[in-house]
Order: C-alpha cells, then structure tokens, then sequence
C-alpha cells in the first residue's frame, strides 16, 4: 500500500518512534466513515494502533489488547 506523501513515514513506521512518544500523540479516531477511511493498524509492545490516514492527521485509536481483538477494537471505532 502507498503511504500519501503528506505523511511522514517515520510517523507510522513502526520502529522508528517509542511507545512513550507515541502516547504523547495519541488521541481517539473520530468522525469515521467506513468507506473512505484507510486505517494501518501497528502492533507496538501489544498496543493495537489504528492510524487514520484519511484525515491526514495522526490519530490514534490505541488500546492494550491482545492482537486478537486489535483489528475488532479498530473496526468498532470506524463507526463510532
């Protein structure tokens, strides 16, 4: 998939950031429309973070869950 060049990659890759600096940025997603929101979902020392590329603004849905209910937990908040 092609990340849009407005976003910067180091944002979103997921090695290249702490688990702390990531918490300071992290807010919920809001105002999802399933059909035109592209979430990537990270796996970071079991934090499930969505990212919502569509508003072209880094906010996190993040939750300390299992990678079971991660893409559920993410799924849900498209439609919040």
């Amino acid at each position: 998939m092609i990340l849009d060049d407005k976003i910067n990659k180091k944002d979103i890759a997921p090695f290249t950031f702490s688990l702390t600096d990531l918490t300071a940025i992290m807010t919920f997603i809001h105002k999802c429309v399933h059909e035109y929101v592209i979430i990537f979902v990270l796996y970071i020392d079991m934090y499930c973070v969505c990212i919502d590329i569509f508003l072209q603004e880094l906010e996190a849905y993040c939750m300390h869950v299992t990678t079971d209910h991660c893409f559920y937990a993410c799924e849900s908040a498209m439609y919040m």
